[in-house]
């Protein structure tokens, strides 16, 4: 079962690199590396996501800007006046939807999405 997980991750990284490489212009080599680390790091919360981390709601966060004060605060369980609420709401109500936002419509205008 672990070989077959294995060739399945290679082979989906593999369709990245080849794009990556081609149209960027580093290494295959660099960006095979890079993109290892990155789903590795991205992989980690979910491999602690069975034990350590099995109350964490990736999703609520994602989602802040349309969840209540009061839940964001009892989901992170912190008081409502901290720093890390108001930096936090910031970022996710002004900062992602503004960049989510002029990602599309870059990608809208230089023909990248067909």
């Amino acid at each position: 079962m672990s070989i077959a997980a294995l060739t399945s991750a290679l082979g989906m990284l593999k369709s990245a690199v080849s794009w990556l490489a081609e149209h960027r212009g580093p290494k295959r080599t660099l960006v095979a590396i890079v993109e290892g680390e990155f789903i590795w790091l991205f992989g980690i919360p979910a491999l602690l996501s069975f034990k350590i981390w099995s109350g964490f709601t990736p999703l609520n966060h994602i989602a802040g800007w349309a969840i209540s004060k009061e839940s964001r605060t009892n989901e992170l369980s912190i008081s409502v006046d901290s720093y890390t609420v108001k930096g936090w709401s910031f970022l996710v109500g002004d900062v992602a939807p503004i960049t989510i936002f002029s990602i599309f419509i870059f990608n809208i205008t230089t023909g990248a999405v067909d």
